[in-house]
């Protein structure tokens, strides 16, 4: 399971490093709280990869190597299944954080912060049953639920159940035939297992409670520092988008008179008039870089692309089309993406 998991990181580590690759990187810098999230985040995410691996070699070491009773083994078997549920959940995360994906981001979110509720809730039930198994009232209240629900309502769990813990009645064992708290049919079956099975969950109980009740408190911890960084690094995300969107698609203040009326109309222009020197060069930069033609030429829906890409603003594929168009000398739909950059010195020599 171990080496499956480590392939699977290796394997899905390397297809996404291909792809982010090839294409266009954000040229747009990020603040300083989203770098500090973001490395918050990652070392968080491989903290919890870690000790879902160290859970996961424990509980297999556990169950292969003690004695354990059925309880235990159902515990332990619980344990690996939810250490690599947080495994992959966590991966999910760190991925997110390492490329800036906020939509898986988001996603990771909402799982974890499932897995905290749940892992709260139980817990919370666990350490309460820990601490009240041995009293009066809660043993009443299991006697009745026992007595009262499961024996006329589910006969053959309960007589799978006591088969293989060993116990029979949950008070009063199947030997007291005028007490007996065993089904019918399995009265003969489990009336060699004279211990009731209170006494068998309290036993087990008190051998696993306090290392289960540490592991759950600190795996809630540890989750809920994922929770808060991962929704934390969201937050400053969509803020980040939501100001870069507004300075980028703002209408610059001056306008040349002798420019086209079609280019001050035009999204595209307003975007790049609005980018720095240094993020227009950046611009160049990440466009030579992935230029796969090596014309330095790009197509309305390549030109589309990229610069979601680059400066994550969405335009409308007929307003590059029509940018295109405005610095397309040859009529091919093509255009030269230095020429785009440097569109006054263009429709100037046009």
């Amino acid at each position: 399971m171990i080496i499956v998991g480590l392939a699977i990181f290796i394997v899905g580590w390397f297809l996404l490093a291909q792809f982010t690759s090839k294409a266009a990187h954000e040229v747009i810098a990020y603040p300083p709280a989203i770098k500090y999230a973001r490395l918050a985040m990652l070392v968080v995410a491989i903290v919890v990869m870690l000790l879902s691996v160290g859970l996961i070699l424990a509980c297999i070491w556990a169950y292969m190597y003690n004695d354990n009773s059925s309880f235990q083994e159902g515990i332990f078997l619980a344990a690996i299944v939810l250490a690599a549920i947080i495994y992959v959940i966590s991966y999910i995360s760190f991925t997110a954080t390492y490329f800036r994906n906020m939509w898986m981001l988001a996603v990771s979110g909402v799982v974890l912060t499932l897995l905290v509720i749940i892992m709260m809730v139980f817990a919370g039930l666990w350490l309460y049953v820990g601490y009240n198994i041995k009293t009066q009232e809660m043993q009443d209240r299991i006697t009745d639920y026992w007595v009262d629900e499961l024996v006329p309502k589910h006969p053959k769990s309960v007589c799978s159940l006591q088969s293989k813990l060993e116990c029979s009645g949950y008070t009063a064992s199947c030997h007291n035939k005028l007490h007996s708290q065993c089904p019918v049919n399995c009265e003969y079956t489990n009336s060699r297992h004279p211990n009731p099975c209170v006494n068998m969950f309290i036993h087990e109980q008190e051998k696993v409670f306090r290392p289960v009740g540490i592991a759950c408190i600190v795996l809630t911890v540890v989750l809920y520092l994922a929770v808060f960084t991962t929704w934390a690094l969201c937050c400053f995300l969509r803020r980040h988008k939501q100001r870069t969107h507004r300075r980028l698609r703002a209408r610059p203040l001056a306008a040349d008179p002798d420019e086209d009326p079609a280019v001050q109309r035009n999204p595209a222009f307003a975007l790049l008039q609005n980018l720095t020197e240094e993020e227009r060069r950046g611009l160049l930069r990440e466009f030579e870089r992935t230029d796969k033609g090596g014309d330095g030429k790009l197509t309305a829906p390549e030109f589309q692309r990229f610069m979601r890409r680059a400066t994550g603003e969405k335009l409308t594929l007929g307003e590059c089309r029509e940018a295109v168009g405005l610095l397309d000398r040859q009529g091919d739909g093509r255009v030269a993406f230095a020429e785009f950059v440097n569109y006054r010195a263009a429709a100037q020599a046009r």
